[in-house]
């Protein structure tokens, strides 16, 4: 973990970015998902970046670490994870995640390594299936989009996760993820009347103006000196 006294986290719209500078961030995102053995979505800069017009990153470090997100109503779901691979990119992406997670308005569903590295820094779990659901905007009435909780779940277990999501797209094509949920609470945020692509550097640059609901069940397990 690098030194975060001073860090500073650094909002962008994709599109204010050069060539060069996006091409050197999609072949940052080919080699991170590639080394960890992960199919790769995008199979080009334009999809990438059509598809998350905003990134975040610490101290402008973008060159070796950086997060894309989703805008959710009551979130920013963070959705891409990407560093160099250096040492310093990976503790620079873990501080990042840290940062934003532990701060009202960021969610993360993450499941493996991440998972557990981020439970072993403190990161705030959202537990309860129904903040989940809200959290990742999907309703009850909405059958091909579905949390079943993990009963055997435990904080200090790093090969389990909280719940199972069960997603059936428009094809009717079936697909499932073992994740845990990382945020602390939702937002109000000052442009959630901002809607549609047309809009997003607006929406990029949003800021929460207050948390919603007052304490959400959020479980916590601390650094542990085991592995």
């Amino acid at each position: 973990m690098t030194n975060n006294q001073g860090s500073k986290i650094d909002k962008f719209y994709t599109k204010n970015l050069s060539a060069t500078a996006r091409a050197k961030m999609y072949a940052m995102y080919v080699k991170t998902y590639t080394d960890a053995g992960e199919e790769l979505w995008f199979k080009n800069t334009e999809q990438l970046f059509s598809r998350y017009p905003c990134f975040l990153t610490i101290n402008n470090s973008q060159d070796k670490a950086y997060v894309m997100y989703q805008f959710k109503s009551k979130f920013n779901k963070i959705s891409l994870v990407c560093h160099d691979s250096s040492p310093e990119g990976k503790a620079l992406v873990i501080e990042l995640l840290v940062k934003l997670l532990s701060s009202p308005g960021y969610i993360l569903e993450a499941a493996g390594a991440v998972s557990w590295v981020l439970r072993k820094q403190g990161v705030p779990v959202i537990s309860d299936k129904r903040d989940i659901e809200n959290a990742l905007d999907i309703t009850p009435e909405n059958k091909n989009d579905t949390i079943v909780m993990n009963t055997k779940f435990s904080m200090i277990d790093k090969y389990e996760q909280n719940y199972k999501r069960i997603f059936i797209d428009s094809s009717g094509s079936k697909y499932t993820s073992e994740d845990t949920l990382f945020g602390l609470a939702p937002c109000k945020f000052n442009t959630n009347s901002c809607v549609g692509n047309t809009c997003a550097a607006k929406k990029c640059a949003r800021k929460c103006i207050s948390a919603i609901g007052g304490k959400r069940k959020t479980r916590r397990v601390y650094q542990r000196k085991s592995n």
